[in-house]
């Protein structure tokens, strides 16, 4: 049972061969996709959605034990990762273990949003996608394997395709830095389909990279009246607000937003920035550290580390930071200009 992978929202520090991956897969070229996201997940291993891919990819290719590993590495990272529990369910049905696959499901549904309305609640929505995961695992138990994934298929809830291929055109014009024409996409997903969570925080990340501060508060709030556990709405806020002068905004969203994912990196560099701005350096610190624990090449990172140590006298640390922010391209030259003076005080 075919089901689209989503472009990621932003290519950096992203794998290409993830992006060949995704683009292979979504036209259906299993065979020729999963060494892409092989090597994708070899590159960055802790990135829940490469794993997430791989498994899809496995599973088109029947291989059910594989994906479930895959699977597993991924829920490690993002145990609310709505699609992987759902694929657990579905595999566990396929396997025989009805118990763990109703769990997995029920687990996965109390997210389901989509398709709710006045008229067709959020109740009735999950109810009608228990009712087809149920006739499911009936099919599983009489071996009708195919009859099985279609009912599996209705009870993802899914979103249409047309609408998904437009959002990852959105998603490869951001990258390519047509933002104009990211922008005019996202917001006509939007139209078609208010539930989808991630073309909002691009549109508020567009809004933000064209200089519209208060459209992108606009856009995340609104996005959070939808969905107020997502953590990139809250990192959004968080960095339109400090765009704007509002840091003390900012850093409770940005609080927030590393409450609900410990393991988001952006997050933290601008809660870092957020910190450093109010002079808390020890905060400052705490943040960047967080951040490089989980991508320890970010140069970026890495400067704004050693501007902190600098600032807490630490300033053999700061050197050291600053060394191996010299090594990665985005800061090479920061860097490398920062050392010149730390030598020349020195």
């Amino acid at each position: 049972m075919h089901r689209p992978i989503r472009r990621p929202k932003f290519s950096f520090n992203i794998p290409e061969d993830y992006l060949e991956g995704v683009d292979l897969y979504n036209r259906r070229h299993y065979a020729e996709a999963l060494p892409k996201f092989r090597s994708a997940c070899e590159q960055k291993p802790r990135y829940a959605d490469l794993h997430y891919a791989m498994a899809r990819c496995l599973v088109m290719l029947k291989d059910d034990q594989a994906a479930l590993l895959e699977l597993s590495e991924a829920l490690q990272l993002n145990p609310s990762y709505v699609d992987c529990l759902l694929e657990v369910a579905f595999i566990m049905a396929r396997l025989g273990d009805i118990g763990q696959a109703r769990s997995y499901f029920a687990e996965a549904i109390r997210f389901f949003r989509y398709g709710a309305s006045e008229e067709n609640p959020t109740g009735d929505l999950q109810e009608s996608c228990a009712s087809h995961f149920e006739k499911g695992l009936q099919f599983c138990q009489q071996d009708n394997i195919e009859a099985a994934n279609r009912e599996f298929l209705r009870a993802c809830n899914l979103k249409s395709e047309e609408v998904l291929n437009q959002y990852n055109d959105g998603v490869f014009a951001y990258g390519q830095g047509d933002l104009e024409l990211a922008r005019y996409l996202m917001e006509c997903v939007l139209q078609a389909d208010a539930h989808l969570l991630d073309a909002y925080h691009l549109l508020g990340q567009i809004h933000l990279s064209q200089g519209r501060e208060k459209e992108a508060i606009e856009i995340y709030r609104k996005a959070l009246s939808i969905r107020d556990d997502y953590p990139d709405f809250y990192a959004g806020l968080g960095e339109a607000c400090l765009v704007s002068g509002k840091p003390e905004e900012a850093l409770s969203y940005l609080e927030k937003a590393v409450s609900f994912n410990p393991r988001y990196s952006e997050a933290y560099f601008y809660l870092g920035r957020a910190y450093l701005g109010q002079n808390r350096l020890v905060e400052a610190k705490q943040a960047f550290e967080n951040l490089l624990r989980h991508r320890p090449q970010d140069g970026l990172a890495l400067l704004s580390l050693g501007e902190v140590l600098e600032g807490l006298g630490q300033s053999a640390e700061a050197y050291v930071a600053y060394e191996r922010a010299a090594v990665c391209p985005e800061s090479m030259e920061l860097a490398r200009r920062r050392l010149e003076e730390l030598a020349t005080e020195g």
